[in-house]
């Protein structure tokens, strides 16, 4: 037999093999690997939970969102009785989410801008005490800053007996922040198209002034609130029959009457998840201001801006881009964090649907429900973010 007759192994055509060894195409094989592992380990526990549920004769189900809830909910936006439904407790539950979520973001944005500005300040006293608040919060857990919030409003603030009443409209007790609620007439509908009319008009001319006329953005603001509130307190007065009255708080018995009152546990929450939370975005703000060469403050010093106009005009909008991708993280936080609000009883979205689940037995069903509103809260809020970041991407060009 010829010994040169060996069988030569197959080659890979060089083109076949560029290809495979692409870094692209080993990125998409990776992501399908990892997709494919993701979708199998997903199967396996559903197929696992279906058996168990099957064996112990359990059948998943949403007809028990019909059910009426049986329980009470003091703190709530809307209207509630026992004999509602629990999916209406959930949507209550989600109001006060909502609520103390929105809150939180905008105070913990105005209150981290402010501190962050101050971690910079020449101030010596402004510039440590924004150290000293920054470091003991950002270390502390948010749990334990709303628990001790919490203890401190109910061991200071006084009694009902004892109530510190502001004006016979404002009232402060260990019940809660009372304030006055406005009850609409037959003539609110007209009053609200006008001042969404006025208000319209005075957006388009603030915006015409800041980009055709080139004048002051916080100026024009804060001129056209003056101009709408005096527009819309005259047209309030025009109306013999006045768009909305005001209820007012009353003493009864051992409590409070009318109005509309904030409890201990919501100023708790808020006030917790604000001092919690705006550290870090002062953080954020500190670092996004820093960001900024000192080339920049010089040229606009060498034009001839002020401290005011140069921080307004040029060093903070070129450090938005880096404030706001980190800030969509810190606004997330916020809104999950709300669910905090189960550590003091009160009765948001996680609260509320541990309740229906110790009620139905539940949980499966009651815990994916309410995941599913998270994830549709962050995905929402997400988006926002994203505009807002392409929006001042755009401005910087």
């Amino acid at each position: 037999m010829n010994k040169n007759n060996n069988l030569k192994l197959p080659t890979i055509p060089k083109r076949i093999l560029s290809f495979v060894l692409d870094v692209r195409f080993l990125q998409i094989v990776v992501q399908l690997i990892f997709i494919v592992v993701l979708v199998s380990i997903g199967f396996i526990l559903y197929k696992n939970l279906t058996f168990s549920m099957q064996k112990s004769g359990y059948t998943l189900g949403y007809s028990f969102l019909k059910l009426p809830a049986g329980f009470a909910i003091i703190d709530r936006l809307v209207d509630f009785s026992p004999s509602d439904t629990n999916l209406r407790a959930i949507y209550v539950g989600l109001l006060n989410a909502v609520l103390v979520s929105f809150l939180g973001i905008v105070l913990s944005t105005i209150l981290g801008i402010i501190t962050g500005i101050a971690l910079l300040s020449s101030n010596f006293f402004a510039r440590k005490i924004a150290t000293v608040y920054v470091e003991v919060l950002r270390n502390v857990p948010l749990l334990l800053a709303i628990l001790a919030t919490y203890s401190l409003i109910l061991f200071s603030i006084p009694r009902v007996e004892n109530a510190l009443i502001l004006g016979n409209t404002f009232v402060l007790s260990n019940r809660g922040f009372v304030v006055p609620l406005p009850i609409p007439s037959e003539t609110w509908i007209p009053f609200l198209i006008m001042n969404l009319t006025i208000a319209l008009l005075i957006i388009v001319v603030s915006i015409i002034l800041i980009r055709k006329k080139q004048k002051d953005g916080w100026i024009v603001i804060l001129i056209g609130l003056l101009v709408y509130l005096v527009f819309s307190i005259v047209i309030f007065q025009l109306f013999q029959i006045k768009p909305f009255t005001w209820d007012l708080p009353f003493k009864q018995g051992l409590n409070f009457k009318g109005g509309r009152t904030f409890s201990p546990e919501f100023i708790a929450l808020l006030v917790g998840l604000v001092l919690g939370s705006s550290p870090y975005i002062a953080d954020t703000v500190r670092a996004g201001i820093q960001s900024v060469g000192k080339g920049q403050r010089e040229a606009a010093q060498a034009i001839g801006l002020n401290g005011y106009q140069t921080f307004r005009l040029v060093i903070f909008p070129q450090a938005m881009r880096v404030i706001v991708p980190p800030m969509t993280s810190n606004y997330l936080g916020i809104t999950k964090n709300s669910s905090l609000a189960a550590a003091i009883a009160f009765p948001e979205l996680f609260g509320i649907s541990g309740t229906i689940i110790n009620q139905t037995g539940r949980a499966i069903e009651m815990m994916a429900f309410v995941m599913l509103i998270y994830l549709t809260l962050s995905i929402l809020t997400s988006l926002f973010m994203n505009w807002y970041n392409e929006r001042v991407r755009i401005v910087e060009r």
